[in-house]
């Protein structure tokens, strides 16, 4: 289908590709669709080949979107899913049955998307949209059925809400990049239900009423129905990924998928749902590692905002979980409140403070300890801080819940948090725990 383009490749191998989406700048944002659509259009004149869903919110995003693709490929629809941000290398943010796809393979799709831009640079791909873009390259190439989108910062000029999906999909939008996408819930709900399109199933979470009004106005106004998963359902199914939030997550998930399932003629079977949510995995997100050797056991959460950082204090006190210490730190330009001096009251033991490596967006250790608390210790790095944090007994810790779900062993573990980069550095450490056990 691509052939055409497999001339004058400008990559010729992967470390090229990095080096030239190091290039394009992580952060560097420029708004507006038509870059995308531009090259989409002609990568895909004739649509897709495979069924989309976009999911759309500021918690539960990553979540929903794991298990609506787990659940599918569990039912043999081969499953594409395209998240974001990565943890350690950007092959995190495309996979193909739940897999990283080869360096080899990115290589190829890049020169595609790469033949089709504009090469005024002025007009060129962003990061997130080139990505994108080959993602659904590599969809098509894999022979994906199903392709499940998750949409970065917003909505309405996200490159996600380029390619028009069957099903969107709302996780609870709440106050959170208001320097981009507005400083009201009112604003930010509008941004993101700006990807609403005329003909699309529109379903939603549980949302704030304002939200939900915004919402509600935009689908009708595009001559949809805004859906919510049937109150009251039993749903049993264990999970893969841990959290009292999961279970919703995983609700709207399968409310999803039994709508596209009624549209498509898929039968849904109980056994198959039980392997797809269980097969769900997403590191960095309440991701307990187990104590190894002398080392005591690791909670890894990307908590980033107020309203997951009380998603992970209630799943702290529902699992019977008394940090022993904490490794905490986050972007410079987060308004966490009364999130930082909160932290000292999850754990009797000290909070290290390491800045995130190379990226310019990071607090400053010393400033955020201060505003943390007397027990917040500014470190040099997470390597510093682990060694530390290793060294710290478990008895540290006088209360290590009541809540009782994990084992005696695992309630005093070192809790890594405050933000996804923070773990990718974590992770650089230990990449293995990428994948699943």
């Amino acid at each position: 289908m691509f052939e055409r383009y497999f001339q004058n490749s400008r990559f010729a191998n992967y470390p090229e590709l990095e080096n030239y989406l190091a290039g394009l700048g992580l952060f560097q944002m420029n708004f507006g669709l038509k870059r995308i659509q531009k090259a989409l259009a002609v990568l895909f004149p004739e649509g897709y080949p495979f069924k989309t869903a976009q999911v759309i919110g500021t918690n539960g995003k990553g979540s929903t979107s794991h298990f609506l693709a787990s659940i599918a490929g569990a039912h043999n629809i081969k499953d594409g899913l395209f998240t974001s941000p990565h943890l350690l290398t950007v092959r995190e943010r495309i996979l193909v049955s739940g897999h990283m796809l080869p360096e080899e393979e990115w290589t190829i799709c890049a020169n595609i998307v790469d033949a089709v831009q504009s090469k005024e640079p002025q007009d060129a791909l962003t990061y997130f949209e080139f990505v994108f873009a080959l993602a659904l390259v590599a969809f098509c190439r894999a022979g994906v059925e199903f392709a499940v989108l998750e949409a970065g910062l917003g909505g309405e000029f996200d490159a996600t809400s380029a390619a028009s999906a069957e099903i969107l999909i709302f996780t609870p939008i709440n106050l959170d990049h208001q320097n981009i996408l507005g400083e009201s819930l009112t604003e930010i709900a509008g941004t993101k239900a700006g990807a609403i399109k005329p003909n699309q199933i529109v379903i939603t979470a549980e949302q704030n009423p304002t939200v939900l009004a915004v919402l509600k106005a935009k689908a009708l106004e595009m001559g949809n129905k805004l859906l919510k998963p049937a109150q009251g359902q039993k749903f049993n199914y264990p999970l893969g990924l841990m959290g009292y939030h999961q279970k919703e997550n995983a609700q709207l998930a399968l409310a999803a998928f039994s709508l596209l399932a009624n549209k498509y003629g898929w039968i849904l079977r109980k056994p198959a749902l039980l392997r797809g949510f269980k097969r769900a995995h997403i590191p960095g997100r309440m991701q307990m590692v187990g104590p190894m050797f002398d080392r005591p056991p690791l909670l890894l959460d990307g908590a980033h905002n107020i309203h997951s950082f009380e998603a992970l204090e209630k799943n702290l006190e529902i699992y019977g979980l008394r940090p022993r210490a904490i490794i905490f730190s986050c972007m410079n330009d987060k308004n966490l409140g009364t999130v930082l001096p909160k932290l000292s009251t999850w754990t009797d033991g000290p909070i290290y403070v390491p800045p995130v490596e190379n990226n310019p967006r990071t607090a400053r250790p010393q400033e955020l300890a201060v505003k943390i608390g007397p027990r917040a210790q500014p470190v040099q790095n997470i390597k510093e801080a682990l060694n530390l944090a290793y060294k710290v007994p478990a008895s540290t810790a006088s209360n290590p819940g009541t809540g009782g779900l994990l084992p005696e062993h695992l309630q005093s573990p070192v809790l890594i948090c405050g933000s996804l980069y923070l773990l990718g550095d974590f992770f650089k450490l230990r990449p293995g725990l990428l994948e699943p056990a």
